[in-house]
């Protein structure tokens, strides 16, 4: 899955790739989704990339969590983007 700076990059390009993007090319340039589900008409892959450090707070050590998350949403018939959504913390 792309870091933020390449997906900012790549916000652009993502809106004209809906209605073309097909769920087999998504599979190709992102890999395998980390949940995927079906809906009436839809398919909902998501990718997550979440990494984990730990910062000082006086004598506490505490877990600092960063992510990102990809939701692609396709035309269960014609495998087609529909949406798309990204975020990151």
């Amino acid at each position: 899955m792309p870091l933020k700076k390449e997906m900012d990059e790549l916000t652009p390009s993502m809106d004209f790739e809906i209605g073309v993007l097909t769920y087999d090319e998504a599979l190709t340039t992102f890999g395998s989704p980390t949940n995927n589900s079906l809906g009436d008409n839809i398919i909902i892959a998501t990718w997550i990339n979440q990494s984990t450090s730990y910062v000082a707070i006086g004598r506490i050590i505490v877990p600092d969590t960063n992510g990102e998350t990809l939701t692609l949403i396709f035309n269960k018939n014609t495998h087609l983007l529909k949406k798309w959504k990204y975020t990151s913390q």
